[in-house]
């Protein structure tokens, strides 16, 4: 409706991981609306199917907080730690705990000032990766088919991507439906980059411009799409 009532001619949507179900989402929300995006990037998106049942009482908080630190990590330029809070069976520490043993990480690591201000924002922050986490949750667990996409989409994907979503993100996938061929599903793939690494790692590298490939690939996906040539699959 804000895009409708800017007067914004033309638009693309990107989105990586649980925020390409949602760029999907806003994308068929806006055409129902006579207003499609152009283009859509989809940087390893969740799977578009589930293949087990969800629990959607199941806390994923630690999972949004995780995710949050190590993509601050990753625009600071610091290495990031896939397996954080391991050692504390994350699933049952109190969010507010968490959000607290975060930032203290963040602070010693120089990247957050040592103030109740920056665990506040912190917090808030993590509360709308989680937020976003349980929309995606709840639209997956309805089992709704994906709708016929009108627009050109660049389809990036992580090689690890089956072993993370069928076992570190709880969204209901198997090893099977997390494959690559199934996120093939979100449909209108004019390009597709295939890129060696972890989901984590690609989605972060990706979000901060780090992955040199990437933007190259997308630099061509929008030129190309803009002058009318060919897009083609390409893996690295």
């Amino acid at each position: 409706n804000e895009l409708v009532l800017q007067l914004v001619s033309t638009f693309d949507l990107i989105g990586g991981s649980m925020g390409g179900l949602m760029a999907h989402q806003i994308a068929i929300a806006t055409r129902q609306l006579s207003f499609p995006p152009r283009r859509i990037v989809l940087i390893d998106p969740v799977p578009p199917v589930v293949g087990a049942a969800l629990d959607l009482q199941r806390p994923a908080f630690h999972i949004s907080t995780i995710n949050l630190l190590n993509l601050m990590r990753r625009a600071a330029g610091r290495a990031i730690n896939e397996q954080e809070f391991t050692e504390d069976n994350t699933k049952s520490i109190p969010s507010p705990e968490l959000i607290a043993r975060a930032t203290q990480r963040l602070v010693a690591e120089n990247i957050l000032k040592d103030s109740i201000q920056s665990t506040i924002k912190f917090g808030r922050h993590a509360q709308v990766f989680n937020h976003i986490l349980w929309l995606a949750r709840q639209f997956l667990a309805q089992r709704r088919p994906l709708s016929s996409p009108s627009w050109q989409t660049l389809l990036v994907l992580a090689s690890q991507r089956s072993e993370f979503f069928s076992s570190g993100a709880d969204v209901g996938a198997t090893f099977e439906t997390a494959s690559i061929e199934t996120a093939r599903l979100y449909g209108c793939v004019a390009k597709e980059l295939l890129l060696d690494g972890s989901h984590l790692t690609i989605v972060q590298e990706c979000a901060v411009g780090e992955n040199g490939v990437f933007m190259h690939v997308l630099r061509h996906f929008l030129h190309e799409l803009d002058s009318g040539t060919h897009a083609n699959s390409e893996v690295a």
